[in-house]
């Protein structure tokens, strides 16, 4: 490491920062922080190295592994302002590393994120308990066991204040539990991501919630593999609020072909739109996507509507829609047309050769995913051939053999 590059590390702007807040707090803490931010921006390996053991005892890389709270074993995990806890039975207690490590890590003021992934019902009330760091923005909470009445602790704690964003996970948690959550539980308006997946929330998600205006700062919302049916697409499809929706993804739950109120209710700022695994069919689609009208969505670039049950019939009507779009789009002289919907995701259906022809054909989207489709040699032919796809997707069509 030679001279210029120490004058360049010495001269970041991080380092006064931390000197002072070293130098008011005067805890092992501060210096442990500061030791991880050299290990990962110091050339000098053995400079960094020197500098933690100078610190107290020896810690491989960013792991603590430490028994936080009673009766419970937790991994902490201190990288780029993250606190993470893992539960689990594999996790071992380090004895280097003093019982309250976990507290004064949480304490420190220094953290954005925590993410409690298979923590217990009790770690999670146990977490509740403490105070929460002001500069906390980011929450992820799952585990097998939690239930609706630890959401009800959660909601009575101060971690769940001022977040921008909130991820909910476990298959025993339902809608009442989520509900007192988001309207009890001091959950800020001006959230922007609220993710929850894998739960045994339903449709009651959805009433005087979401449609309120209490959430329209949400920008990404995600609902994935949950116990929702047709009556949340209709319940979509009379919102008032989200109104600056970006990222949607109902994937892998129940709809059917009840989805086309969706398309008519969620409008202008979509991006990403995800319906994958969510049982719809030839019916289905064609109701879905001929209400999508471009001028409505002008900034969706990410359809997905994978491992479904679309075929050939879908898929023409995919294709005419696609035809639909693209006149619209040169009529009305649509200043986003070269960038609209990139891509459209089919994969996994049971598309077949009919309709793969009928996609080849189809302008406006360069990046069709099809793979996993029963497609022969014809369809693989007329893919290779589209003057629509980008060159990457027709290469891979022309070297493709059923």
């Amino acid at each position: 490491m030679g001279e210029s590059d120490w004058i360049a590390f010495l001269s970041r702007p991080e380092i006064p920062r931390f000197q002072a807040k070293i130098a008011d707090d005067g805890d092992v803490l501060s210096r442990l922080v500061f030791a991880d931010w050299v290990d990962e921006h110091c050339p000098d390996r053995e400079f960094a190295a020197a500098l933690r053991s100078s610190i107290g005892p020896e810690l491989t890389g960013d792991e603590f592994l430490c028994p936080g709270f009673p009766g419970e074993e937790y991994a902490a995990k201190l990288s780029n302002g993250q606190f993470v806890i893992a539960g689990g039975d594999s996790v071992l207690p380090n004895p280097n590393v003093p019982r309250s490590f976990v507290r004064s890590l949480w304490e420190s003021g220094w953290l954005q994120t925590a993410t409690l992934r298979d923590i217990s019902s009790g770690g999670l009330r146990d977490w509740c308990r403490l105070p929460t760091p002001g500069t906390l923005q980011t929450l992820h909470v799952s585990g097998p066991e939690l239930t609706d009445d630890d959401l009800f602790a959660l909601a009575k704690s101060t971690h769940v204040r001022g977040l921008c964003a909130l991820a909910l996970g476990g298959d025993r948690i339902g809608s009442r539990g989520f509900h007192h959550l988001l309207t009890e539980g001091g959950v800020s308006s001006a959230i922007n991501v609220l993710s929850v997946v894998s739960t045994s929330v339903d449709d009651a998600i959805l009433v005087g919630l979401l449609g309120s205006d209490r959430f329209q700062c949400l920008t990404h919302l995600q609902l994935s593999n949950n116990r929702l049916g047709p009556e949340s697409c209709r319940r979509f499809g009379s919102l008032s609020g989200l109104k600056h929706l970006q990222y949607l993804d109902l994937s892998y739950n129940q709809f059917g072909n009840d989805v086309s109120p969706l398309a008519s209710g969620v409008r202008r700022p979509l991006r990403t739109v995800k319906l994958g695994s969510t049982g719809i069919g030839d019916a289905g689609v064609h109701d879905f996507c001929w209400n999508i009208h471009a001028p409505a969505w002008p900034l969706l670039e990410r359809l997905e509507l994978d491992d479904n049950d679309i075929g050939d019939g879908g898929a023409e009507r995919v294709a005419g829609w696609l035809g639909m779009v693209s006149r619209t789009l040169r009529a009305t002289d649509f200043p986003r047309s070269q960038e609209w919907l990139s891509t459209l995701d089919l994969r996994f259906n049971r598309i077949g050769d009919v309709g793969a022809v009928s996609l080849a054909a189809a302008p406006g989207v360069s990046n069709i995913l099809l793979d996993g489709n029963p497609i022969g040699q014809a369809g693989a032919a007329a893919l290779a051939a589209s003057p629509h796809l980008d060159a990457e997707l027709r290469s891979a069509w022309a070297e493709w053999s059923p």
